[in-house]
């Protein structure tokens, strides 16, 4: 039975893939007032502004009139690259990181292609009408 168990134990310690990783914790605590004209990308749906923040920085994407997500760039996988997400500008419909070469849905921060299989590190956002509030 001993035998039996190291046997298990070994295999499942050679077995984990880069996936397993995870990006460090920040604490993030970051107000955006968009009536201010230095976040005029955010105004509408669809924008984007890359800000300050996080383990690598943070992304923000407003989705529609009253709702933003916030995704850490930093990739979750092979996290010991520091490799950074940003907006793939040749189709404005998913994030991209060039180091592992994986795409991540925009709403969801899911993996669409790649070699990766965890979702991007979302932050919590508020919005009042004015003021964006982005937390973890």
């Amino acid at each position: 039975m001993k035998q039996i168990f190291l046997l298990i134990s070994t295999i499942l310690l050679f077995s984990c893939n880069k996936d397993t990783e995870y990006i460090p914790n920040v604490s993030v605590n970051i107000n955006i007032y968009l009536s201010d004209p230095q976040w005029f990308n955010l105004y509408t749906a669809g924008g984007y502004e890359y800000v300050t923040g996080g383990s690598q920085g943070i992304f923000i994407y407003r989705l529609n009139q009253d709702e933003f997500v916030a995704y850490d760039r930093h990739c979750p996988f092979n996290v010991e690259q520091n490799c950074k997400v940003e907006m793939d500008t040749m189709t404005y419909i998913t994030l991209h990181d060039n180091c592992c070469d994986n795409n991540y849905n925009l709403q969801a921060g899911n993996v669409i292609s790649g070699s990766g299989n965890l979702p991007l590190k979302r932050y919590n956002t508020t919005f009042d009408g004015n003021l964006l509030t982005i937390r973890n």
